[in-house]
């Protein structure tokens, strides 16, 4: 993997200050765009080429034992992080569909994978074998995220499908956006479901699983363009980052027990995908 040469951001200290007054902030405090110390050569270079150039799939996961899963068209590439060399792939041997998003379970070897033709299926990447094929949405699964032995699927046609892959009637609850679904993120204590759209709507939603498509959000936030980069802050279950798309740029910090934004960073680019630095207290995007 290559890291590219346009350099990333971390945001130092960033932490919530109980405030929502934008003024009163000091965006991310005396260094708002501090540079990252990053090796200008890669650690690891995969030779893959054919990644999708499309905005709204979910291609690349990384899970706690080391393992990436790299998606191309129809197979998932999996590369062990210790060693790295290519651990075999999640081939689907088809020439009329693709692999539209990747999630793992939990430290397990267990890989979801998100269909062009609306297919979410499970593997186990030691034995390359499918565990199942869970049916459901009738369009493109862009979107995967577990909660526990819950998968969460959302498609381009707006529709969140929950999954409890333990019982043979997987399909539990269902969701609806208006739009797309360009990510889900499920907080890191459990209780609740972000999801973003194409049109721009962040929806809060409770661990609720049996839900149906007439379910409310708990929260309903707006933003100027599709909600896809966003992460739950590790050490405060109730903050929740989102990154603006190409015409917004914007970095924002929810705050749920407010229902407030409390933070806005300009970023001037369109924010592919940000993540949380527990150690450090810093958010890279």
């Amino acid at each position: 993997m290559m890291i590219p040469e346009v350099c990333a951001y971390c945001y130092k200290g960033y932490g919530h200050q109980g405030s929502s007054d934008e003024s009163s902030f000091q965006c991310l405090f005396a260094n708002r765009h501090a540079e990252c110390s990053i090796s200008s050569q890669p650690e690891t270079r995969l030779d893959i080429t054919g990644l999708k150039d499309d905005y709204y799939l979910n291609l690349l996961d990384w899970n706690s034992e080391n393992l990436v899963a790299i998606a191309v068209d129809a197979a998932a590439h999996i590369l062990n992080g210790d060693t790295q060399v290519m651990h075999g792939k999640i081939d689907l041997q088809s020439d009329f569909k693709y692999i539209s998003s990747v999630a793992w379970l939990k430290d397990r070897s267990c890989l979801a994978i998100g269909t062009s033709d609306g297919e979410v299926q499970l593997w186990d990447v030691e034995t390359k074998k499918r565990l199942r094929n869970m049916l459901g949405h009738m369009s493109v699964v862009g979107a995967l995220s577990w909660n526990s032995y819950i998968l969460s699927s959302g498609s381009r046609l707006g529709l969140i499908h929950h999954h409890d892959v333990r019982i043979a009637q997987h399909h539990v609850g269902s969701l609806r956006h208006k739009q797309s679904i360009c990510a889900l993120k499920w907080s890191g204590n459990g209780k609740y479901l972000a999801s973003g759209s194409n049109n721009g709507l962040l929806n809060i939603w409770p661990n609720d699983p049996g839900v149906t498509v007439q379910h409310q959000p708990l929260l309903a936030f707006a933003h100027t363009t599709a909600v896809k980069a966003m992460n739950w802050c590790p050490w405060q279950a109730n903050i929740l980052a989102v990154g603006g798309g190409i015409k917004d740029g914007r970095l924002r910090t929810w705050d749920l027990n407010s229902g407030k934004c409390v933070r806005i960073v300009e970023t001037k680019s369109q924010i592919c995908s940000l993540l949380w630095l527990p150690k450090t207290n810093e958010l890279l995007t």
